[in-house]
């Protein structure tokens, strides 16, 4: 990505021995704030999110696929949370929950129309920072998402 922009910044004028690639740096405190996140950290978010501390938890960082690709790319967000979901089915009496990490630009009762369908434990959520919810999850999935870096 820094090599594309870098391009495309020359390529609108601007003076190369002028540009300095930093990366994003959405990215840069994400050791510091991993070495900084404790059990008691873990704790407090699952139960902010009314998650089980107990529970072995899987966060579906969802992405507005459909919105952008429609069924071109053969799957969507809802294709992969149906698919998921159908595989949990097989832990139901396992302590699994999944929490649903909604992207910003995605209709949020979309997938908890999805989320309905299925007698699983399951947390949709919009609003709540992602980064402590990552922290305090046990497995991070997603079809294609920043939010697994």
């Amino acid at each position: 990505m820094d090599r594309i922009a870098e391009k495309a910044m020359i390529e609108e004028g601007f003076d190369k021995e002028r540009l300095v690639i930093t990366g994003n740096p959405y990215f840069d405190d994400l050791v510091e704030m991993k070495d900084k996140f404790g059990g008691d950290d873990r704790k407090k978010v699952r139960k902010e999110l009314g998650v089980d501390p107990e529970s072995y938890l899987l966060l579906y960082a969802s992405q507005p696929l459909e919105h952008h690709y429609g069924d071109e790319l053969g799957y969507t967000e809802k294709t992969v949370l149906r698919e998921l979901l159908d595989s949990l089915v097989n832990f139901r009496d396992e302590k699994v929950e999944l929490l649903v990490k909604v992207h910003p630009r995605e209709n949020k009762s979309d997938l908890e129309e999805i989320v309905k369908e299925y007698d699983l434990s399951v947390v949709v959520d919009q609003n709540y920072p992602t980064r402590p919810a990552i922290l305090a999850s046990d497995v991070v999935i997603a079809s294609t998402s920043t939010v697994l870096v």
